[in-house]
């Protein structure tokens, strides 16, 4: 059935449906968006995998995407980290079953509020971290993901994939610090780096 709402004082909204799964990809928006004084927030529909091979399954042949290409997403599909900034905004929506009305609602009411929040344009530049730095967060990146695999060294298999999958996330992490999308420093790495690892390896 046809959902109606209404958005309030009739104002703008402007839909960005795309993956957009490397966070640095929704990054620009953010600074469009600040750089035009308006407000920015994300929708992140989380679905498992396996009920997102399962829907595709029944799309039609000509709908239908090719299962490495959403295995492929998922692997690099970096979700939002309400503990950064600029994705502080950010709405999570489980999306493993029907989108009921109440979940339009919340969509809703979190569009409306955000009209309340336009972003504030600044002349500060983005501040690119060090290489002297990023490889010292580099080898604190390393030592988690050893970790975390040693926890799995029993099953082969699994350690191959989840191998691949966090040294994946790893080079993502590094650009998104390095460009100043996540902020970091000397008193805040650590912590940053365990929750963004954090994040990453409860999404795996």
């Amino acid at each position: 059935s046809r959902i109606d709402y209404k958005i309030q004082n009739h104002s703008t909204v402007i839909i960005v449906d795309d993956n957009l799964y490397y966070r640095s990809m929704r990054y620009d928006y953010y600074k469009i968006s600040k750089h035009s004084e308006i407000s920015f927030f994300q929708i992140f529909l989380k679905v498992d995998l396996g009920i997102a091979l399962n829907r595709n399954d029944f799309r039609n042949k000509d709908n239908k995407i090719p299962e490495k290409v959403i295995k492929r997403m998922a692997l690099r599909l970096e979700v939002p980290n309400i503990r950064n900034h600029w994705e502080k905004n950010s709405l999570t929506i489980n999306s493993n079953n029907e989108i009921t009305q109440n979940i339009v609602n919340e969509i809703i009411n979190h569009t409306n509020n955000m009209f309340l929040y336009p972003l504030k344009n600044s002349a500060a530049p983005l501040t690119v971290v060090e290489q002297s730095f990023l490889h010292k967060i580099d080898l604190r990146i390393r030592k988690l993901i050893h970790n975390e695999i040693q926890k799995n060294i029993a099953n082969k298999t699994k350690v191959k994939d989840l191998s691949e999958y966090l040294n994946e996330k790893r080079k993502g992490l590094l650009k998104d610090i390095k460009l100043g999308i996540i902020e970091v420093n000397d008193e805040t790495a650590q912590e940053t780096i365990e929750i963004n690892m954090k994040y990453i390896c409860d999404a795996d």
